[in-house]
């Protein structure tokens, strides 16, 4: 959008117009790190020496420089931008017009009168990281230089991804695939096709060791019959259940590796109503339960709701992943005496006939992405992407900010950002700490010398966080929360990892993330939050 202002000169009339937006990771115009700015005036003119324009780029004074046109009735001016800069609410330009030493005149040689109304430009905004990632979008810059895929821009800046298992996500085309090992997963919404961004999860194991067969132990007379439809990830090796009347079904207790008594498992399963009545019960048998009886929840097909859930199932959930089939999910703790088994699926409220597959049993208070198995239980790797420090990067201050999917369970922690030396004694980590809180943590020596903290909703299909640090001058928002602030030293820094690190995976899939190598002022922290 063309944004303009008069400026008046002796005899000659002048308009300053802005035709372009930069933004050097999220905009379309990405050739560039200067913005133009030029004055149409009502007839020629002559310019000598290098006039300029006082700009202000969120807090910093930078200058529109003359550039050309003497000569002509338009005269372009360049502001040029480094990494680093940073300005999401719109540059601002400062009246008169400097000289600078130079002059410009009509061709009467009359001067010019340098004040001039400030134009507009809200709509001028700079968004310039010295490193900037868009898992959504598959553009990845350093210093301005951009790449199209992320393995050739961790070339250049010779970082690496490491995740040494295979690993499944949900392709552009909503199909559950499975990515080698070390291989990036991209992942998509599988009803709308939309890509979500990378999937960053940490370690998980199914003791489900044979996840795409059901057993054949059944329960009331149940119908099963092997690879029949299409699953998820387009094999014919879903199952289907025919179950003759309420509480017939299928359990699961031959099919699990031994479980841990004390320690909480997430069972989930997906399924796919074919006929009869739209509800079937889902949980743990009782082999799990210690033979206290078998633990359910009520699922409808017809409108996607629970009912009838046991109090020691907790996390009961799904997840619709297009094509009619849902994954269930529920977590409970293996008391003393349990020795694991599951899933159970039956029929609640009278014959009914569905599809199975996919069948995971994992450790932990929510489910990850499907981990298949053909006899022995299988562990998927954690996914780490880190990046050592470069020319891009400041040891002494800086700016991070993460876009990520929200969290799989609301007490999860999530590390968006971990920048260290390589060890935990030394780091600044940007972090989900509780249920609703976030912080940016700062160590020195294994002693936390800062910690600004903010609470958030979590609403919303993102989760936005940005923290800067500077010796004693450290800042944080969230989801476009005021920043907090906090003092502090800076630890000696020399590596980011993204998504992860020690602990505290994110679990989900990181959309962008930036770095800058610049204390980013709070109003800016609070608008990379929006």
């Amino acid at each position: 959008m063309k944004q303009y202002c008069t400026l008046i000169f002796h005899r000659t009339y002048v308009c300053l117009f802005v035709f372009f937006v930069l933004n050097i990771f999220n905009s379309s115009a990405y050739a560039t790190t200067s913005i133009p700015l030029t004055i149409n005036m009502s007839e020629s003119v002559t310019v000598t020496g290098t006039p300029r324009i006082v700009t202000d780029i969120g807090g910093i004074s930078r200058y529109a420089n003359y550039a050309s046109g003497t000569g002509t009735s338009a005269l372009t001016f360049t502001c040029d931008t480094i990494a680093g800069d940073i300005d999401l609410d719109g540059i601002t330009l400062s009246s008169p017009v400097d000289l600078n030493g130079g002059t410009i005149k009509d061709l009467n040689g009359n001067d010019a009168t340098l004040t001039f109304t400030i134009p507009d430009t809200s709509n001028v905004r700079v968004n310039y990281p010295s490193l900037g990632m868009n898992f959504l979008t598959n553009r990845y810059t350093v210093n301005g230089t951009a790449y199209t895929t992320l393995p050739s821009f961790l070339t250049a800046v010779s970082g690496t991804f490491t995740r040494g298992s295979i690993g499944s996500y949900f392709d552009s085309s909503g199909v559950l695939q499975t990515a080698a090992s070390g291989v990036l997963r991209f992942d998509h919404d599988p009803l709308t096709n939309a890509p979500k961004g990378l999937l960053i999860e940490e370690s998980r194991r199914n003791f489900y060791i044979s996840s795409e067969t059901l057993p054949t132990a059944t329960n009331g007379g149940p119908t099963l019959t092997s690879n029949i439809d299409v699953a998820p990830d387009g094999t014919m090796t879903a199952d289907r259940v025919a179950a003759p009347v309420t509480s017939s079904g299928v359990y699961g207790t031959p099919a699990s590796a031994p479980l841990t008594a004390g320690t909480q498992y997430t069972i989930s399963t997906f399924v796919k109503y074919v006929s009869g009545n739209t509800r079937i019960r889902f949980g743990v048998p009782n082999s799990f339960t210690n033979n206290t009886g078998d633990w359910l929840t009520a699922f409808d097909f017809s409108n996607n709701t629970f009912s009838l859930t046991n109090a020691n199932l907790s996390n009961v959930r799904f997840q619709d992943v297009g094509n009619g089939w849902i994954r269930l999910s529920v977590t409970a703790t293996v008391p003393a005496g349990g020795t694991g088994g599951g899933p159970l699926i039956y029929a609640h409220s009278g014959a009914t006939t569905f599809l199975a597959w996919g069948h995971q049993i994992e450790q932990g208070a929510f489910p990850t992405s499907y981990i298949r198995t053909t006899g022995v239980t299988v562990t998927r790797a954690a996914d780490l992407l880190t990046i050592p420090a470069g020319a891009w990067f400041s040891t002494t201050e800086g700016t991070v900010s993460a876009q990520s999917g929200q969290p799989p369970n609301s007490t999860s922690l999530m590390r968006f950002a971990h920048i260290s030396d390589g060890t935990i004694n030394n780091r600044i980590i940007l972090q989900k700490n509780t249920a609703t809180g976030f912080r940016l943590l700062s160590i020195i020596g294994g002693v936390t010398v800062a910690s600004p903290t903010r609470t958030s909703a979590l609403s919303g299909s993102l989760i936005k966080t940005a923290g800067a640090y500077k010796l004693n001058d450290y800042g944080l928002s969230v989801d476009s929360s005021t920043a907090s602030t906090a003092t502090g030293a800076i630890p000696p820094l020399n590596t980011i990892t993204i998504g992860s690190g020690t602990t505290d995976w994110i679990n989900t899939t990181m959309t962008q993330f930036n770095y800058y190598p610049s204390r980013a002022s709070n109003a800016q922290l609070q608008l990379l939050t929006q």
